[in-house]
This record gives C-alpha cells, structure tokens and sequence, in this order.
C-alpha cells in the first residue's frame, strides 16, 4: 500500500471517529434536555397537585384531623362505657380501630405541620396539646374495657349504670362540639362541662341506692368508670384554651 494510500485511509478513520464522536455527544446532550425536561414536568405536575389537594397548607390537614380523631375517640369512650355497664359487653373492637386510624393520620398531619415552614397560627404547646387530648380520650376507653374485662356488666345496679351511661353521652356531645370548632367553619369551642352539670351528684345518689350486699365489686368498678369518665371531662378546661385560639377567625388553621 503506497503512502498516499495510508493517509487516505487514516483520514477516513479520523473522520469516522469524529462523526462517531459527534453523535454520541449530541445523544447525551439530548438525554440531559430529556431529563431536564422531566424534571420540569415532574415539578409543575407536584405543584399542580399540591394547590389542588392541599391549598391551605399543613394546618387545614391539622385542623381535619383533630377533628376526626376527637369525634371517633370520644365515640369509643361513650361506646366503652355503654357496652360494659349494660353487660352487653365487647370491646369496642370497631370504635377502637377507627380511633386509631384517625389518631394514625393525625400523627401524620401534625409531623407535616412541624415540618411545614411558615408562621402558625396555632403555637406549638397548644397544638400539641390538642393532639395528645385525642390520646388521653383513648386511653381512658382502654381502660374501660380492661376493667369490664371478663365481668357480665353491673346489671344489679342499674340506675348507676343508667346515670353514668347518661353523663358519657353528655361528654361525647361536648367532644363532638369541639370537633367543630377544629374544622375551618369559624365555630368557637363549647365551655367547659362541670362536676355538677355532668351530674357526679346523680351518680353517688345512684350508687347509694343500688349498691346491697354483694353488688360491691361492682360498684368498686362502676365508680372506677365514672372516674375515667371525669378524667375526660377534666381535660375540657385546658383543650378549649387551645381550640379557642384556633378558632379566633375562619382562617385561624391557615397558614
């Protein structure tokens, strides 16, 4: 092969490899754009998303929150109270589960709202009291059920059965009302219920005159009840201090 040949085909081969070069930076260049591109779209896509589903912010998600779970906790305490006094029994099972799927997306809600910068409305010691209210409300139905646990109700002191049933129907009203409050409909609280209005007179003047001999266990266990029941009430004070900031104006949960 002459020299001129050899030169001919190396520039062919110097052509062919700055041809090849060429194309595989074109390629990338195109895959970065790609990329990019989806980027982008991904970003306008998530915004989109956010506005529409979620357009005040963590504290709207709070607010609904709080009042899922104060309606659903405060259900399995008065559903707790009625099943075992009456003797019809059961554990609550589906008003304990719902209550703990509420809890669950409030826990999540309150850890986005942490998370979410931004001024708040609601200050943090108050907030977290709200959200540790809804545990307290089913802590104290757990404990209804425990102590039921295995025992045929009180049916042999039935108008302390009656009148302490009465009070946790009245409590679960009052929670209710505050569940409202929480929501952006510009509700205030309700005030805080009384030792004498939820009717702690009624319940000893009841027991004094069901309870006979051998009706002491039960009894022992009814004022137990009536206890955890009160532990609920004595929680209002402090939540309607919290709540009341919340609902000071519609937008109070807005950020």
């Amino acid at each position: 092969m002459s020299a001129v040949e050899r030169r001919r085909d190396q520039l062919g081969s110097d052509v062919d490899d700055a041809v090849a070069e060429a194309g595989v930076r074109r390629g990338r260049t195109v895959v970065r754009l790609i990329r990019v591109e989806d980027v982008a779209i991904g970003c306008l896509v998530s915004l989109a998303v956010g506005l529409v589903f979620w357009p005040r912010g963590a504290a709207n998600a709070l607010g609904a929150a709080l009042s899922a779970a104060y309606r659903s906790s405060s259900h399995y305490l008065s559903r707790a109270i009625d099943a075992n006094l009456t003797g019809r029994g059961g554990a609550a099972t589906a008003e304990k589960a719902a209550a703990l799927a509420d809890f669950g997306r409030l826990d999540d809600a309150f850890r986005q709202f942490l998370a979410e910068r931004g001024a708040k409305h609601v200050p943090l010691a108050e907030a977290s009291s709200l959200v540790t209210g809804t545990v307290a409300l089913r802590l104290s139905a757990d404990a209804v059920v425990d102590l039921w646990h295995d025992v045929d109700g009180a049916t042999d002191l039935a108008n302390a059965d009656h009148a302490v049933i009465a009070s946790a129907e009245q409590i679960e009203r009052w929670y209710d009302s505050l569940a409202e409050s929480l929501s952006l409909d510009g509700h205030m609280p309700p005030d805080p219920i009384s030792g004498k209005q939820i009717g702690e007179d009624r319940w000893a003047a009841a027991l004094a005159a069901d309870t006979v001999p051998g009706t002491e266990m039960s009894a022992v266990r009814v004022i137990w009840t009536a206890d955890h029941l009160d532990a609920a009430r004595r929680l209002q004070p402090k939540l309607v201090q919290a709540a009341r900031m919340a609902a000071k104006s519609r937008g109070a949960w807005l950020t």
